[in-house]
């Protein structure tokens, strides 16, 4: 009998021990129920090139608002770990959870590259709240968390640099420029000489990621004995480019309709060779003075010695005796002219 009773005594103990805890574990959910936290709920979708780093450089910002307008900053926020939700090289997707009071709110990301567009909206309990970023979404008390979905975009030009006519450059030695006007919006290089344009795999062309929506040329600086010979562009990139490459010019192309495609093609053009002339001095003009390497030259040979003649012409004395014997010679011709003449 005194065991029957021990036994009971134990079970009665054990039963309201169970019943406190049940109770004390009813009262901590209580407890924490009443204490926990509201916020919103982000979820971030990143496409374009290299989408993981760009979501890796990602943090979410939360301003208050100031009457339809960002506020203040809501800092420090507590965000926790934004995990990557995997994907592929151009499209990734990740979220995070913000802890919030109760108020209304703007929604916005640091980090965003350059020319990349974002966009979104936020619901709560299914009902959108806002329907872009640039409007506030509202946290309400007991109404659970908001949801906000971020979508970061990027359009792209693909560029496949071809070059043709041989000389010492390569594609990624070309820079492409985006023109808007006069106004460089982005520029960027091919990466290989290898083209993309059957599966705009970027690992053989350039991308560059430009403002959606605009008009746009392209340009490129000089390269010393490249002349740039034609630009085709697609916009049409559903397909590989095709027929719908077209050569564009000074009316450019337009981002309205997407990513777009891009051959741009330069020619060598070996430089001129130089070449020795000889040219001949026209009668008149003095050549211009050469130097010739001096040269040894026999010595002459003697002159042979000179005969000194005598005096030419006659002395008085000679010229006397000539002139007697002239006359004597003429006197006898005269007698024998007279001798011949006398009769016989």
């Amino acid at each position: 009998m005194g065991q029957q009773r021990t036994r009971i005594r134990r079970l009665t103990i054990a039963a309201g021990l169970a019943i406190a805890v049940s109770v004390s574990a009813m009262g901590l959910d209580t407890v924490e129920a009443q204490t926990q936290t509201t916020g919103v709920d982000v979820d971030i979708v990143v496409q374009g090139p290299d989408a993981a780093t760009v979501f890796d450089g990602l943090t979410v910002q939360i301003f208050e608002d100031d009457g339809g307008s960002p506020g203040a900053q809501v800092a420090p926020l507590d965000c926790g770990e934004m995990p990557l939700g995997g994907g592929t090289p151009t499209f990734v997707q990740g979220d995070a959870g913000c802890d919030l009071d109760p108020g209304s709110y703007f929604i916005d990301l640091a980090g965003v590259p350059a020319n990349w567009g974002l966009f979104g909206n936020c619901t709560s309990s299914g009902a959108v709240i806002s329907s872009s970023i640039s409007e506030p979404f509202t946290v309400a008390a007991g109404a659970g968390n908001a949801e906000c979905n971020l979508s970061l975009l990027a359009t792209v030009v693909y560029i496949d640099k071809v070059v043709v006519g041989g000389g010492p450059a390569d594609s990624d030695d070309f820079t492409i420029e985006l023109l808007d006007g006069d106004t460089v919006v982005a520029s960027g290089n091919d990466v290989a000489d290898e083209t993309c344009e059957d599966d705009f795999d970027t690992t053989k062309c350039g991308t560059i990621v430009i403002p959606a929506g605009v008009n746009l040329t392209i340009g490129e600086p000089t390269v010393e004995n490249y002349v740039l010979t034609s630009v085709e562009c697609a916009t049409n990139l559903g397909q590989p480019p095709g027929d719908n490459l077209q050569p564009i010019g000074d009316e450019g192309f337009s981002t309205i309709d997407g990513n777009a495609y891009c051959v741009v093609t330069n020619t060598y053009v070996p430089p001129p060779t130089t070449t020795t002339t000889t040219t001949t001095e026209p009668p008149g003009t003095t050549a211009a003075p050469t130097t010739a390497a001096p040269t040894t030259q026999p010595p002459p040979p003697p002159a042979p010695p000179v005969e000194i003649l005598p005096e030419t012409g006659a002395s008085s004395t000679s010229t006397g005796w000539i002139a007697a014997i002239a006359t004597l010679f003429i006197a006898a011709g005269g007698v024998m002219v007279f001798v011949r003449r006398r009769p016989s």
